[in-house]
């Protein structure tokens, strides 16, 4: 079995998740970071952005916050945040289909530069958005 640390993701409203996971990949205001067992004890703040966490089974769960802090410490990692939400199917659902749309409207040979540059960027988005997400 992998190693896996204590996770606690809170609100002012509730505990939203609490559980043993392998990894933890945030966006601080460094940077994304990953958080493994062991990590060195940091506090930072965190973006609005997506996260990923790989729980106990190695299955993948994405969600998006809306900034808070993070702390590490030796023996678990607390997120304090305003508002979190899992990623729902329905979202994904979108996401793929979006990716599908860019994709097929690339295939278009009559597309100017600008216009395929365009669809490139959108389409790359939407494949960042979905990173972590699949299992």
């Amino acid at each position: 079995m992998a190693s896996t640390f204590k996770l606690s993701i809170l609100t002012p409203r509730e505990t939203f998740f609490i559980s043993e996971v392998q990894l933890l990949d945030i966006e601080i205001y460094n940077g994304y970071v990953g958080i493994l067992k062991g990590h060195i004890p940091l506090v930072s703040s965190i973006k609005t952005n997506y996260f990923w966490i790989l729980d106990e089974k190695g299955d993948k769960k994405k969600g998006v916050i809306l900034d808070g802090i993070l702390s590490v410490s030796q023996s678990e990692v607390t997120v304090i945040t305003s508002r979190v939400n899992w990623l729902a199917d329905k979202e994904l659902k979108v996401i793929n289909a979006k990716i599908k749309e860019k994709s097929d409207l690339l295939k278009n040979d009559k597309l100017s530069s600008f216009e395929r540059k365009e669809l490139e960027k959108k389409l790359l988005f939407y494949q960042k958005r979905l990173e972590g997400s699949e299992n």
